[in-house]
């Protein structure tokens, strides 16, 4: 089952690097038309595609050296709150994007997996990673709207 829910929060999170890539492609688009397109979609060059997913690529690796790094210190997690982590995080990443709303796959998966953690008690989870993970999310609200 966590297998099927790591696909599908693979599936999930593949909209991520259309956002990561989408403001590159409008700005190509605009310096080889020397203004702003007129239609709804940019037409985006498949080597830009395959530099964004390239991009993502290497950032799962660091993710993974990080992950590794991090594993030093004792974090289980049984299969079944994988699941429940993975197949949550990608059922409201999905709902999300089919109601046209931005939303961060990642953020998504970490406030998941704090729930597990919540689920088992409050004393599984760090308070002081939970005060760094939600100061993170709160400061990524004005960069974002600063970036409009």
């Amino acid at each position: 089952m966590q297998v099927l829910s790591a696909c599908f929060m693979s599936f999930a999170h593949g909209g991520d690097v259309s956002n990561a890539i989408g403001p590159l492609a409008a700005a190509l688009s605009i310096l080889n038309e020397e203004q702003a397109p007129e239609e709804e979609e940019i037409v985006i060059p498949i080597d830009v595609l395959a530099w964004g997913g390239s991009g993502s690529s290497r950032a799962h690796d660091v993710g993974i050296q990080s992950d590794r790094d991090d594993r030093e210190e004792d974090h289980r997690a049984y299969a079944n709150e994988g699941f429940a982590a993975e197949f949550a995080a990608a059922t409201v990443v999905l709902f999300a994007s089919k109601l046209g709303l931005p939303i961060s796959a990642t953020h998504t998966l970490v406030g998941a997996v704090m729930g597990v953690g919540f689920a088992r008690g409050l004393n599984s989870v760090r308070a002081e990673t939970v005060k760094e993970i939600v100061a993170s999310w709160l400061v990524t609200i004005p960069v974002g709207l600063h970036s409009l």
